[in-house]
């Protein structure tokens, strides 16, 4: 089909991905709407009176537009739909770049890449997601951190702080320079009280941890980041078990989803490398594509984790 046989309308972000998306990768996508702090842009195709296809943006602080989402109903796909609907957005906002984050296939063509590249847009590395039994992992990172020296200082919630070791904080985050979305000040407020941690050495604050609820299951890790050398075992490590196990609580018969954006990639992958080291199995997940997210297939096997990458 032409160009002309897919017209794109604007519409609420809900008739965007209406049909295209499961409850879980909904509560994700709201919650990153949520983050952006700004207004997005919903666009949607509409056929035989449901939505044949969507997609979100928003715009970044500098200059351009981020493609959130994009979704395609699977039996309309590769019809020209996809082009509309970027086409669309190229249209609503001339003048500002396009980028987006997706995992490339890791064999055969990548035609997302391809269709992204031809309207003009820039690639950016995708997040990771974890899917895993939140008191199986809790205890293999425990026994692991039985194994290690005891990393001095103690846990303690982010709101318990008092004034001055966060004022402490404050000058320490100012001096080091921490990598642009882990600063916990502004992590906090979007925060989970519960999963926001801090982990303290003679008051003052050398690592936190900051995730939100999703979904009843699953979890946004904003960050899990700690100052100084050393910051990926003996600081970061009591904060991974201290969140799986409040994860637990809430969850504990299910398998609970960890999500996390691009600048915590490593964080994941040294849970995978942990999770590998410690004898924790891993199983193959069922991937549906939805161009360009990947939906990650339900799977009823508790006591198993499952680690694979997530367009976002």
């Amino acid at each position: 089909m032409g160009q002309s046989m897919w017209p794109t309308s604007f519409c609420r972000p809900e008739q965007a991905w209406a049909g295209l998306l499961p409850p879980p990768l909904v509560a994700t996508l709201r919650h990153r709407l949520a983050l952006a702090g700004a207004p997005p842009m919903a666009l949607r195709v509409a056929f035989l009176g449901g939505t044949a296809g969507g997609a979100l943006a928003v715009p970044l602080a500098h200059g351009g537009v981020e493609l959130l989402w994009m979704g395609v109903r699977a039996g309309l796909r590769r019809r020209g739909i996809g082009s509309a609907l970027l086409r669309g957005l190229r249209v609503a906002l001339p003048s500002r770049p396009l980028e987006a984050r997706w995992t490339p296939p890791e064999d055969g063509p990548d035609a997302f890449g391809a269709l992204l590249a031809a309207a003009g847009g820039v690639a950016r590395p995708a997040g990771l997601s974890v899917s895993l039994s939140p008191g199986f992992a809790s205890h293999r990172l425990a026994t692991l951190l039985a194994r290690l020296p005891p990393p001095a200082g103690e846990l303690c919630d982010w709101a318990g702080l008092s004034p001055a070791s966060q004022a402490g904080l404050r000058a320490a985050l100012d001096r080091a320079a921490v990598p642009s979305g882990l600063d916990p000040f502004q992590l906090a407020p979007a925060c989970a009280p519960e999963l926001s941690l801090a982990w303290r050495v003679e008051g003052q604050v050398l690592a936190w941890a900051m995730a939100a609820w999703t979904a009843p299951d699953r979890v946004w890790v904003h960050a899990v980041y700690g100052l100084g050398a050393g910051r990926r075992a003996p600081q970061t490590l009591p904060l991974l078990v201290a969140l799986l196990r409040r994860q637990a609580i809430r969850a504990p018969e299910g398998r609970c989803g960890w999500e996390t954006p691009d600048h915590q990639g490593p964080m994941l992958r040294f849970i995978r490398r942990r999770a590998l080291a410690t004898g924790a199995r891993l199983m193959p997940r069922l991937q549906l594509r939805l161009e360009p997210w990947e939906s990650l297939a339900q799977s009823g096997q508790a006591g198993r984790s499952t680690v694979s990458r997530q367009r976002a």
